[in-house]
């Protein structure tokens, strides 16, 4: 699984003009619905571990300020 998180966050990097993407933090799934259910068990199972708003506001608007994308939605 390593190496596909690997490519896919080297595909992540290319596609959007060399912006990095770690791959550790890359979650695969078999659709959305899997992918939400494996983010609410880590929600509400691993200690430590919430969305911090502020961050998350900081990050969409600079990313809509340096024009590398235009976040219509975020899925936690």
């Amino acid at each position: 699984m390593y190496i596909i998180r690997k490519n896919v966050a080297k595909y992540i990097e290319q596609r959007y003009g060399g912006i990095p993407s770690i791959s550790d933090d890359i979650i695969l799934s078999a659709g959305a619905s899997e992918g939400i259910r494996v983010l609410y068990y880590l929600e509400t199972h691993v200690d430590g571990w919430d969305v911090n708003v502020q961050e998350l506001e900081t990050i969409v608007e600079n990313a809509r300020k340096n024009g590398n994308c235009d976040p219509r939605g975020v899925v936690i």
